[in-house]
């Protein structure tokens, strides 16, 4: 009988936690699209930006690097983050942080498009750095199968907004603001995912062991970390 009733509760279980991993799983598809389209969907409109904005050349072309220097300055901070304020709440602040940017550089000023851009890239900063993290913590038996797909993901995205982004512009009542903007929906949607995820929130007991936990770690001195940059790094060379 007791073994029995084991059984029934271990299924119950496994049918409660079916559909939350289910969430989580396109959470993390939603996310990894919007970790590259925001910025490659800018590229192609660059002259487009550049008349419609009457800027230089060089100004222009800064647009596409100040998402990259909030990317390297920000991603330290993302673990910090995580830490205080756990994996999820940060990654959910972040999509909040996106659509925001996205908002504000498709509103057709060069204030609000450069603001906007470095908003842009520090939220993808986060993404970038605990997205991966998130999978092996709850995906320990699948890293494999749901790295691929995040990565697939997020790179066939990427291409989808660099594609995409001149048909957008051309459309009645778009423009280069309208291409740029539309991502924004993506982003909000993406949000969405993590509502759910926010309900059990991990202590501040919890973060701080995980502190502790990675401060004895020497990321220079790590073999698997250079083997882990090298291929990301070999990653951002294909884009």
């Amino acid at each position: 009988m007791n073994a029995s009733k084991e059984i029934n509760q271990l299924e119950q279980t496994d049918l409660e936690l079916k559909p939350k991993a289910g969430l989580l799983l396109i959470g993390i598809i939603l996310t990894a699209a919007n970790l590259r389209a925001p910025l490659t969907s800018v590229g192609p409109l660059v002259s487009s930006i550049r008349d419609g904005l009457e800027v230089s050349n060089t100004l222009a072309g800064s647009i596409t690097t100040v998402p990259l220097l909030s990317l390297s300055i920000l991603s330290a901070f993302a673990p910090k983050l995580a830490r205080h304020f756990s994996m999820e709440l940060t990654l959910f602040l972040s999509l909040i942080l996106l659509t925001i940017g996205i908002l504000l550089r498709s509103l057709g000023g060069i204030g609000t498009l450069f603001i906007g851009t470095f908003l842009i890239g520090s939220s993808i900063a986060i993404g970038n750095v605990l997205l991966p993290s998130l999978i092996k913590r709850n995906f320990a038996h699948k890293i494999g199968v749901m790295t691929g797909m995040y990565a697939v993901v997020m790179n066939f995205c990427g291409a989808i907004g660099s594609g995409i982004s001149i048909p957008l512009s051309l459309l009645p009542g778009f423009g280069w603001s309208g291409a740029l903007g539309c991502w924004a929906i993506l982003s909000l949607i993406a949000s969405l995912f993590w509502i759910p995820k926010l309900r059990n929130l991990p202590t501040t007991s919890k973060g701080v062991q995980t502190s502790s936990k990675m401060k004895s770690v020497n990321l220079w001195s790590s073999s698997l970390a250079w083997k882990i940059t090298l291929f990301m790094g070999c990653q951002s060379l294909i884009f």
